[in-house]
């Protein structure tokens, strides 16, 4: 069903939505189906449509009618579906065109910021995921919707910075990142430097599953290495998107061809995929990138709050925290 849904949003992408008219009024239709696997099917290819399509759904068709000026209203209603999935798919495809600055979105960001709100504590972790980067994207795109309640925001997202899921609490770290990086913003944030900062510090700290990549069970300090073990490999550069995430809102791509500039003394190596583990983008990471704009955006003053912390990690028996330290430090 989701190579189906592919497929069709690909085919939508090229050949343009006016040349296939009928396929939105159709997959909004459907939407209201009482089967689920018509109604999650239809999300599926919807999500991937707005993705690639989004600029062009919010342009008038032949007949004058904007298609996100149907849409949108009816993805907003799904924000309370008792299906998690639905509601993960409804925030995750309405949050494109937040972050997309879509015209058809603003008469109705004001209804976006009530309802997304209303799932600040869902009980599903997907959805949990899905809130984040849409209030990521509020910060980027409109911020003024969130400086009224700014106090609340902030609260909402430090404790969410804290979450025991580490991949929830990566998605909520993004905000001060996000935040620090506008710097006609950034000054907001200074009321609330003691508690973010001392936040930060804690999520520097390797979670169990860093310490599960981390550690692969051969202790062989003294075996001496062998040829492959020092053969070098070809540098890969990495990047990383903090607006793609996993369940609704996320793809798979697949592996590109060699570009031919192939070493024939280079053998594939599971350590490839290794290094691939060790690079991805986490919760630590992306607390220290925070605390690292944080100390740019502020300066000394962020001393006053980092230095408590700093001592106390430092002077830690235990080597994680240690470690977190000198991250800081």
């Amino acid at each position: 069903r989701h190579t189906l849904g592919t497929v069709i949003a690909t085919s939508v992408a090229l050949g343009k939505i006016r040349n296939w008219p009928e396929i939105l009024p159709r997959l909004m239709q459907l939407l209201d189906s009482s089967e689920y696997p018509v109604v999650e099917g239809a999300w599926d290819i919807l999500h991937k449509i707005c993705d690639e399509c989004g600029l062009e759904l919010d342009e008038p068709l032949e007949d004058g009618t904007r298609p996100l000026n149907v849409m949108i209203p009816k993805f907003l209603s799904f924000f309370s579906s008792e299906l998690p999935l639905l509601r993960e798919y409804a925030i995750a495809t309405t949050t494109i065109f937040v972050t997309k600055r879509s015209e058809c979105m603003q008469p109705m960001i004001d209804t976006f910021v009530v309802e997304l709100f209303k799932r600040a504590n869902d009980e599903n972790p997907e959805v949990l995921k899905a809130v984040c980067r849409a209030v990521v994207a509020l910060l980027e795109t409109r911020p003024e919707k969130l400086m009224p309640e700014l106090e609340n925001v902030v609260n909402y997202m430090i404790y969410t910075t804290q979450h025991a899921d580490p991949d929830i609490a990566m998605e909520a770290c993004e905000f001060w990142l996000a935040f620090c990086e506008q710097e006609e913003l950034v000054e907001s944030l200074r009321p609330f430097l003691s508690r973010v900062i001392p936040t930060l510090m804690r999520g520097m700290v390797y979670t169990e599953r860093d310490l599960l990549m981390l550690d692969n069970g051969d202790d062989d300090a003294v075996v001496p290495d062998s040829d492959q073990d020092i053969k070098p490999r070809h540098h890969r550069a990495r990047t990383h998107d903090h607006h793609e995430g996993g369940g609704a809102a996320s793809g798979e791509d697949g592996e590109g061809a060699d570009d031919g500039d192939s070493d024939d003394d280079y053998e594939y190596d599971s350590e490839d995929d290794e290094d691939d583990i060790y690079s991805e983008w986490n919760l630590r990471k992306c607390s220290a990138a925070s605390l690292d704009v944080m100390s740019t955006a502020f300066g000394d003053q962020v001393l006053e709050f980092v230095l408590p912390a700093l001592r106390e990690e430092l002077a830690n028996d235990d080597w994680c925290i240690k470690e977190a330290g000198i991250l800081a430090l």
